[in-house]
């Protein structure tokens, strides 16, 4: 039930239960009344919760009960509220959990639909509508950029990629996500880990194209 899992929270909860985005606070971390949570000498503070997944925005009627459960209870009231998201969902659910929720971190594959399927077999029609709608809405907190060797790394796509998100989002954060084999399934072990001479790449070419808020992961 909800009520449980906001319980869990304001007590510090099982392991996994609150995270801070990626470690990534977002800019009202910590809140008010009295949060973070100091859970006692040798404990991380809990400043938030993020849900993730599979995939949550799936169940985006929960989220938002929980969140608006988190937000009404004083002693959670001051956590933050993330959702970390692939961003295929229709733009309605955005608006549905706007008003309970904080900032929201969102995937991008691949720019190019085509480059997409390959990559997730689905279109990403409704993952780059989620970043406009979230950027719109004012909680777009960052967006993770997949990057895979030989399939959407190459430098004029990252030049329009870099070009797309400075129009939808202008000023976001952009994460690097660099392709590893770890986790990952059969069909995507014969794919190719960027090297460091492509980090480093990545890192000239999207600056270059104007991505002021850039963290690229270290060779």
């Amino acid at each position: 039930p909800v009520e449980s899992i906001a319980a869990g929270a304001a007590a510090g909860g099982p392991p996994g239960t609150e995270d801070a985005p990626d470690g990534r606070d977002g800019p009202e971390a910590g809140g008010a009344a009295g949060n973070p949570r100091d859970g006692g000498a040798g404990q991380v503070p809990v400043t938030g919760v993020t849900v993730s997944g599979g995939e949550a925005t799936v169940q985006a009627p929960f989220v938002r009960a929980l969140f608006a459960a988190l937000a009404d209870d004083p002693r959670t009231a001051g956590l933050t509220r993330f959702v970390d998201s692939n961003g295929d969902c229709d733009p309605q659910v955005w608006e549905m959990l706007a008003p309970v929720t904080d900032g929201v971190m969102l995937d991008l594959k691949a720019l190019d639909e085509d480059r997409h399927i390959v990559l997730t077999g689905e279109s990403n029609a409704r993952s780059l509508a989620s970043i406009r709608t979230v950027a719109a809405l004012g909680l777009l907190h960052e967006v993770r950029l997949l990057l895979v060797p030989g399939l959407n790394d190459d430098d004029d796509t990252l030049r329009r990629t870099a070009a797309w998100l400075h129009g939808a989002a202008p000023g976001v954060r952009v994460v690097i996500n660099a392709f590893r084999h770890e986790g990952t399934r059969a069909c995507a072990r014969d794919l190719v880990e960027p090297r460091p001479a492509d980090l480093t790449r990545y890192r000239e070419v999207l600056t270059g194209a104007g991505l002021t808020d850039l963290t690229v992961p270290s060779p």
